[in-house]
């Protein structure tokens, strides 16, 4: 029940995350290829222009990564609710059957104890497997 409503919106966070990541494999070369060839000359050398572009990335990269944590974090805590509520519910069943268990057993016991009918040396006895009732004289005593 709640795993039909999990699975969809797990599977669209886990295939957007692939190809994120695949768009930004396939254009970070191609991205390099035409900025090299528009500008008609080797990637710098300047220490100062590398430390630039570094913090760039890092700048961009630090937000999206933490974002897709709190993403990841929130989804988990959201699977992890419906599977505590999938344990309760099983315990809570799990603690019916038993009670269950317990009245039938209660209920077997008395169909099958011996009644006394107000007759001398008579005795009703009720099966509950068979579903009838046997009625037992003993033959001792007087019968009325």
């Amino acid at each position: 029940m709640h795993q039909s409503e999990e699975k969809p919106w797990i599977t669209w966070l886990v295939s957007g995350t692939a190809v994120a990541l695949l768009l930004a494999t396939i254009a970070g070369p191609v991205y390099l290829y035409f900025f090299v060839g528009q500008f008609d000359g080797p990637l710098t050398t300047d220490d100062e222009h590398w430390a630039n572009f570094g913090s760039f990335i890092g700048g961009v990269a630090g937000p999206l990564l933490s974002l897709i944590t709190v993403v990841l974090l929130l989804a988990n805590l959201r699977v992890q609710s419906h599977q505590v509520d999938a344990i309760q519910q099983e315990l809570l069943a799990s603690q019916h059957l038993r009670l269950l268990d317990a009245w039938l057993s209660e209920i077997e016991q008395a169909l099958r104890a011996d009644i006394t009918t107000g007759r001398p040396n008579a005795k009703m006895n009720l099966e509950f497997a068979d579903m009838h009732v046997k009625n037992e004289k003993h033959r001792a005593g007087p019968q009325l």
